[in-house]
């Protein structure tokens, strides 16, 4: 791990990003104010539709879905910060800019945890031109190389994923349970950012995520997802180092993470 880590020292913006953002308070938060929702594929959904709905499905072919209590995606929040040393207690933000980029030709993207000096990180991979970028907490992509992105997935697996993979264990009583390497991110989220940047054109809105884990199995569901890693999403608007959560807006993954419950290939 320290010659992984001796690797990736260099990639200096992250660093400096993370410092300047360290904390954002979730008890600062107002969750009651928040609609928490799980994530559907589904490009004509948003937040106004999960209402009208019940929260029960888009398209027809798509899982359903639940809104959750929205002092559950506490609990949630607070049961990682429990588990993880202060070094991972931080949001994590995907500009606008970068968002447009990701979701330019894609209905959701998979998002790639990776871990530095400073926490953890998202990556994401052009499959097509096969490269790499670091997405989160920085005003643009990076774009690294193949050998720097396995390097973050190893740091990370030999960091908070092994942290996270005795949780999980020793929760389930199983030691066979491994916790999540990445996750899809869904464009209900980006619609939404979307549709609040057009009310605050002058705005710098991001979507943050805060990481999480279940803490319950969902209703219905022959797979369980308790004790799994997850994020919880909002929308925030930044003003140099201040986050201001906005309103029922917020979602949270769990179709979409990888390894599933059952451990079969994603």
């Amino acid at each position: 791990m320290d010659k992984n880590q001796d690797v990736l020292n260099p990639i200096v913006d992250i660093n400096e990003w993370n410092e300047n953002n360290r904390i954002t308070n979730k008890n600062d938060i107002d969750w009651g104010k928040m609609k928490v929702y799980e994530q559907l594929k589904d490009r004509g959904v948003d937040f106004d539709i999960y209402e009208i709905r019940g929260g029960e499905k888009g398209n027809w072919d798509d899982p359903v879905t639940s809104r959750m209590p929205p002092e559950n995606a506490f609990q949630m929040i607070q049961e990682f910060y429990s588990t993880v040393s202060d070094k991972y207690e931080k949001h994590i933000s995907i500009t606008k800019t970068i968002a447009d980029e990701l979701f330019v030709d894609n209905e959701d993207v998979k998002i790639f945890f990776g871990e530095n000096n400073e926490g953890l990180l998202f990556m994401a991979q052009n499959t097509i031109g096969e490269n790499y970028y670091i997405i989160s907490n920085c005003e643009s992509k990076i774009e690294i190389t193949e050998e720097d992105f396995l390097n973050y997935k190893s740091v990370y697996d030999e960091g908070l994923k092994s942290v996270l993979d005795e949780y999980i264990k020793e929760k389930r009583n199983d030691e066979s349970a491994s916790n999540t390497k990445r996750f899809v991110l869904g464009n209900i989220v980006y619609n939404e950012l979307l549709k609040q940047q057009a009310q605050k054109p002058s705005a710098n809105i991001v979507i943050s995520f805060y990481p999480a884990i279940h803490m319950r199995d969902i209703l219905d569901q022959t797979l369980s997802y308790k004790n799994r890693f997850t994020c919880i999403m909002i929308l925030e608007e930044r003003n140099g180092r201040d986050f201001t959560p906005i309103s029922e807006t917020g979602v949270f993954d769990r179709n979409g993470l990888c390894p599933p419950p059952d451990n079969s290939t994603c």
